[in-house]
């Protein structure tokens, strides 16, 4: 069901932290054979691997939130420092760094961490989940959406896709029911009773 709700676009990566710290000091801290902890003037810094069909989402100060793969449920803030400017064209992706702002204790060198990056952002906007889109990667995609006990094929303009969720600009209104494209053997024009399922 097509739903108004604050939405929220992310992008997520798996790649393991990087430790960093200023030129002057750096030198030093590499000899260590253990992991240690950032210099006082120092920082921690996460790189990943960004598609580079993503890069054009991209722009240094975006929002983001980290995880390490130990301490699942347990999230710190960080925020894009740095994207390069070459792709790396093996691999068809993009080196970006980014800022852990406050730093939790248990963080340590080459944890395995997840993290996701608040590329755009709308309030007050209507949303559908993103499984109910057909054709979604065409230049015409559409929705089964239930009018009058029927399922009529209708075409929608879309704005942000999100992993589960997709910003509607034209084609539902808010309460619409519409059918999740993974339900066989319906089409157009049946006849159908809903059973409404509200949006995670």
């Amino acid at each position: 069901m097509a739903a108004p709700l604050r939405w929220h676009k992310r992008k997520w990566s798996r790649r393991r932290p990087t430790w960093r710290w200023p030129r002057s000091s750096w030198r030093r801290i590499r000899s260590w054979h253990r992991p240690a902890a950032p210099a006082a003037d120092g920082e921690i810094q996460i790189a990943l691997q960004i598609d580079e069909k993503n890069l054009a989402k991209l722009a240094l100060g975006q929002r983001a939130l980290g995880s390490a793969d130990a301490y699942p449920a347990q999230r710190f803030d960080a925020e894009l420092a740095y994207i390069n400017p070459a792709v790396d064209a093996s691999r068809g992706s993009v080196e970006v760094k980014l800022r852990v702002l406050e730093p939790p204790a248990y963080l340590r060198q080459d944890m395995t961490v997840s993290v996701d990056i608040l590329t755009a952002e709308r309030q007050h906007t209507l949303v559908m989940p993103t499984g109910a889109l057909r054709d979604a990667s065409s230049a015409a995609p559409w929705v089964l959406v239930v009018r009058e006990s029927r399922l009529l094929r209708q075409p929608v303009t879309l704005g942000l896709l999100g992993d589960d969720r997709v910003e509607v600009l034209d084609g539902v209104v808010a309460g619409e029911p519409v059918i999740l494209a993974s339900l066989l053997n319906v089409s157009a024009g049946q006849r159908v009773r809903v059973r409404l399922l509200a949006l995670p």
